[in-house]
């Protein structure tokens, strides 16, 4: 079948090709959306690790604590790149 013009098969191609520049657009702001979750999630961390630092309480206790934080981080890492929930 030949196409005909103002059959409308244009019209189609460039909903196409808008829906993809769309989604490429929108990957763009999704990678930058993710890489500023992940720094934020990253100084947190730090933030939360040093606190724990200044808390006067034992050894063994300030170890699980950041054991804790340093988990919960990389779960939140994860979760922007994608990987866990």
């Amino acid at each position: 079948m030949a196409v005909q013009p103002g059959d409308g098969v244009g019209l189609q191609r460039l909903h196409v090709i808008q829906v993809l520049f769309r989604q490429r657009r929108g990957k763009k702001g999704s990678i930058m959306s993710a890489l500023i979750g992940i720094l934020i999630t990253f100084l947190v961390v730090i933030l939360v690790l040093y606190l724990v630092n200044m808390l006067p309480i034992e050894g063994r206790a300030k170890h699980i604590v950041r054991v804790i934080v340093i988990i919960i981080g990389i779960l939140s890492l994860l979760k922007y790149l994608g990987v866990w929930i």
